[in-house]
């Protein structure tokens, strides 16, 4: 297994939605109804990734499989918005290894904190990573749709 993380690039955008759609079709199934996954998957798209690359304060993560495009990450100032992980590559650690990538530059820019919004099928991993719950909530999806979530905070020391 050959593990490598760098910063996206303009044309790995593609890879990102497919990763999406899987881990979401994968992982949250037994958390949320097909209606949910399917609005959920949808709500991440090639265009959304190519116009938020280049925001100012936005940190975005590759995570590689001997090569393979296999998960990623994505931090905007201290709020943690995406750390997702291909099913076919999952267990190896790669979730870890990006949250832990943004925590450090998070702290090299001087953040104290940071929060994520997690699914309901993320939250544990979240706990495993010393993040705490602060409040169930409610995260909006397309078409009106409200999916079940936990805000969540963790102290960088």
């Amino acid at each position: 297994m050959s593990i490598s993380i760098r910063p996206l690039a303009a044309g790995d955008a593609k890879s990102l939605p497919i990763i999406h759609s899987n881990a979401v079709r994968v992982m949250a199934r037994e958390h949320y109804s097909q209606e949910i996954i399917e609005a959920w998957t949808g709500a991440f798209t090639r265009a959304d990734i190519e116009s938020a690359l280049n925001e100012p304060q936005t940190q975005w993560l590759l995570a590689l499989d001997a090569d393979e495009p296999a998960g990623f990450a994505l931090r905007h100032g201290p709020e943690i918005r995406a750390v997702y992980v291909h099913p076919d590559h999952s267990r190896k650690g790669l979730g870890r290894t990006l949250l832990t990538e943004l925590e450090q530059k998070a702290r090299q820019e001087g953040h104290t904190s940071l929060q994520l919004e997690a699914s309901l099928n993320a939250r544990p991993f979240y706990q495993k990573q010393g993040y705490r719950d602060v409040t169930r909530s409610f995260f909006n999806l397309p078409d009106g749709l409200l999916m079940e979530s936990v805000k969540m905070t963790k102290e960088l020391s």
